[in-house]
């Protein structure tokens, strides 16, 4: 009888573990994404809520009204603030206002929206005031904050993939983070 050959390659048995092995490191690195992506999404929900509790006390100091954006395209929020002399609209930066309240661009892979209340659409905005045209306009506004009224309710819902992360003010201007 002739003997056999053994032949180069992997058998049956190898192939099944490396591939079982592959699909275990998968699972763990999948999970440990949709964490990061989680705390990711709750650190941008917690700053804003920061931002929004220290406006208030910043437009009754500097007796500034100030109007809160969000530009879903580019994912910033900003603050307008009324210049009173030539009753414009200008945006609030680190020059002319608080390093905290300067534009912010937020993580590009957590989602962001706003949601308007009813409450949001009946207040009366500041009349005959026009928005500075340097900078073009793709922004919805979420809450205006005046100096000695009450602050105006807001939302804005940072999502990751799992969670939303609903980042509110109500009448008596507490700020909370919500998990949904």
């Amino acid at each position: 009888m002739s003997r056999l050959k053994k032949q180069p390659g992997f058998t049956l048995i190898e192939i099944l573990i490396v591939v079982f092995i592959m699909g275990v490191v998968i699972g763990l690195v999948s999970l440990n994404f949709n964490r990061n992506l989680d705390s990711i999404a709750l650190n941008e929900a917690k700053r804003f809520a920061r931002v929004l509790a220290y406006t208030k006390e910043y437009s009754a100091y500097t007796g500034r009204i100030l109007s809160l954006r969000l530009d879903q395209r580019r994912k910033t929020y900003f603050f307008l603030y009324v210049d009173p002399v030539n009753r414009t609209w200008n945006r609030l930066s680190e020059k002319t206002g608080s390093k905290l309240l300067s534009p912010h661009k937020i993580n590009k892979r957590v989602q962001v929206k706003s949601k308007k209340t009813k409450a949001q659409t009946s207040v009366k905005k500041p009349g005959n005031l026009s928005e500075d045209d340097s900078r073009p306009s793709a922004s919805t506004e979420i809450a205006l904050i005046t100096p000695f009224s009450d602050f105006e309710p807001a939302n804005l819902i940072i999502s990751s993939d799992s969670k939303d992360y609903v980042v509110t003010t109500d009448e008596f201007d507490d700020v909370t983070i919500q998990i949904q």
